[in-house]
């Protein structure tokens, strides 16, 4: 395993430190297995489910969510020609801290004609949180992914939103040795930054999607993705990478509307990408 990132908070007696590491590859007949894991509380894996083309992986979190100081670390590995579809069962959350932080750092490796797909429930920093990810994402020539992150202003149901602390989100992805994406920003309620966003969508919703290849999308895909933009309910653009790949914004007034945006999306790609037309939320 990896060391936790510079930024990530040092641990105290009683604080949770979890890791999971997966490792799939692909066997003579086609079919993706996990040829190497380990994994400990919070996380846990339900039965991998092989589709016909790729491995469903559920990580599940039984817990209740991260408290101050707690750290996650995940790391997967996809082999040449294997297929992987990772996704939860449940939003994860991030509860009150005080003054220290939870932390996540997350590592995905994918070889040559290796396909990976990141579809999570959304993130909710609740009331006084303070949370930090980083993100690091390998892709070696003719690899593809689809990545996605969603992020929630808080228990919207509970009358809470953006009370949280602090968030702070980086996410960096290499494609054959050279850097194609890096995003970074710290954010706290009350920044100026958030102000324009809130007179769209008081209680905005984010989602950000990452699409590796390096097949050029056809323009009228483009087209129907740009079209989801709906100014009453989401709005949604689409950028091309100088290297290879697009990255997809989503911004949304509430969940209904970015579940909505972003499983209309993966329909759409899904005539280019087939693996995207499983369904992510098979258990």
């Amino acid at each position: 395993m990896g060391e936790a990132v510079s930024f990530m908070p040092s641990m105290n007696p009683g604080q949770l430190r979890g890791a999971l590491r997966i490792e799939v590859a692909r066997r003579s007949s086609g079919e993706s297995f996990i040829r190497d894991q380990f994994f400990c509380a919070p996380f846990h894996l339900s039965k991998p489910y092989w589709t016909g083309s790729l491995l469903l992986i559920n990580v599940v979190n039984p817990t209740a969510g991260l408290f101050s100081g707690d750290q996650l670390h995940l790391e997967v590995t996809v082999r040449a020609g294997a297929s992987v579809l990772l996704t939860a069962a449940a939003a994860a959350r991030a509860h009150s801290s005080g003054d220290r932080f939870a932390g996540c750092q997350q590592i995905f490796k994918v070889e040559q004609a290796g396909w990976l797909e990141v579809y999570p429930e959304l993130f909710i920093p609740q009331a006084e949180s303070r949370f930090r990810q980083e993100t690091e994402i390998q892709l070696e020539e003719g690899a593809e992914m689809f990545f996605v992150e969603t992020l929630a202003p808080g228990r919207v149901a509970s009358a809470e939103s953006f009370e949280f602390f602090e968030l702070s989100w980086r996410t960096g992805i290499s494609y054959a040795g050279k850097l194609s994406v890096l995003e970074q920003f710290n954010i706290k309620p009350d920044d100026e930054v958030l102000r324009p966003l809130r007179k769209v969508f008081p209680q905005f919703y984010l989602g950000n999607c990452f699409l590796m290849t390096k097949r050029t999308l056809p323009v009228e895909i483009i087209s129907k993705i740009a079209a989801l933009h709906q100014h009453e309910r989401v709005r949604v653009g689409i950028t091309k990478l100088r290297s290879a790949g697009y990255v997809i914004k989503v911004m949304a007034r509430d969940t209904l509307a970015l579940s909505s945006a972003l499983l209309s999306i993966r329909a759409l790609l899904s005539e280019i990408f087939p693996n995207l037309a499983v369904s992510p939320r098979k258990n």
